[in-house]
């Protein structure tokens, strides 16, 4: 296995976790009982299929590329990462729908290109 680097949100602080198996690659998508969520590329939007309601929801975001896009634990909103250049964000969404509001939760270091969110 490889060393994966966790980042705690709470503290800011990057620690490493020895011997972690993680699947996934960096662009995975968000998969759970309420849909699928992914990138739209190159657009600033993240789509989210709801699957029950059988529709598309476009999420607008604030920048192109929108980077390992997850639910939240309860379903409720998206996480996602934008990087570019020196900028590395992690983003959440209020919610999942079109009129979702989209904030910054950290500002992750310049190393951290896959994520795994534990909640």
């Amino acid at each position: 296995g490889s060393n994966r680097r966790r980042y705690n949100m709470n503290t800011g602080q990057v620690s490493v976790v020895e011997e972690a198996y993680v699947d996934g690659n960096p662009h995975q998508t968000g998969v759970n009982n309420y849909g699928t969520a992914g990138r739209a590329f190159p657009l600033r939007e993240i789509w989210y299929q709801n699957v029950v309601a059988d529709e598309i929801v476009k999420i607008g975001v604030p920048h192109n590329l929108s980077r390992s896009v997850q639910f939240s634990g309860d379903g409720s909103y998206l996480y996602f990462r934008y990087d570019h250049g020196d900028n590395n964000y992690l983003l959440r969404t209020s919610g999942l729908t079109e009129d979702a509001t989209v904030d910054t939760v950290a500002v992750l270091p310049g190393n951290v290109r896959v994520m795994t969110i534990l909640q």
